[in-house]
């Protein structure tokens, strides 16, 4: 399972929405290293908000500034990452081949492009369909409670 730490940022009745910071792949930014991943990520660093649905058992104890730790299964990010990157890679590869045996460079561009783009909309299309299964939505892990900074 993969964990990431998150921050309650506001609470609906059987919903919490969590923020995510990225975080650097090496851990070294926390000591303030001077490497080139650090110095981008201090000026790109985005935050993403969740929506984490709550069932009707769960502890309903969650506080705004609360600190979760989420959890996805591994397997969900390995098929997510085939999907999104090899499936437009082999549209692309199928489509230009059959355009170079029906017409040669010009339609192997063109067909190459439409099968990366069909491939495009089916990955869509598998996303929006996938969207509400619980299967692909993180879980929450662990929680603690953040001290305030004052």
């Amino acid at each position: 399972m993969l964990a990431e730490r998150a921050r309650v940022v506001a609470i609906e009745p059987g919903v919490i929405w969590v923020e995510t910071l990225s975080q650097s792949g090496c851990g070294s930014c926390a000591e303030n290293s001077e490497c080139g991943t650090g110095l981008l990520q201090r000026y790109l660093q985005t935050s993403q908000y969740l929506r984490i649905e709550l069932d009707q058992y769960a502890d309903s104890s969650y506080q705004i500034g609360s600190e979760l730790e989420l959890g996805l299964d591994e397997g969900v990010m390995v098929r997510g990452a085939l999907l999104l990157y090899v499936m437009p890679l082999i549209g692309l590869l199928i489509g230009a081949g059959l355009g170079y045996h029906l017409g040669g460079e010009a339609s192997s561009v063109f067909l190459g492009l439409l099968g990366m783009a069909v491939a495009g909309v089916a990955v869509r299309w598998h996303a929006n369909k996938n969207r509400f299964n619980p299967d692909y939505h993180p879980v929450i892990l662990d929680q603690s409670v953040i001290l305030s900074r004052n």
